[in-house]
């Protein structure tokens, strides 16, 4: 485990130890949750790039068989 010295507002310090008597622990969980929500961000920013660029496709493969649908409509 490395040691990382942070310095903390004293109003903040009082407000974690409202919550809790072990800081260490307080600090860590939440250095977890903040790199959990980036990741969680990143993934969904790729999500949607994903999403944009298959619709695009999508569109384009629906255009190619458009006459295709078409084609015998009347029959039906």
């Amino acid at each position: 485990m490395n040691t990382t010295e942070i310095y903390i507002p004293e109003e903040l310090d009082n407000t974690i130890l409202q919550f809790t008597t072990n800081k260490q622990l307080f600090v860590m969980e939440a250095i977890k949750d903040r790199i959990e929500k980036l990741k969680n961000q990143e993934l969904k920013k790729l999500l949607v790039e994903g999403y944009k660029y298959s619709a695009k496709e999508d569109r384009e493969l629906m255009e190619d068989f458009t006459h295709i649908d078409l084609e015998n409509w009347d029959e039906y």
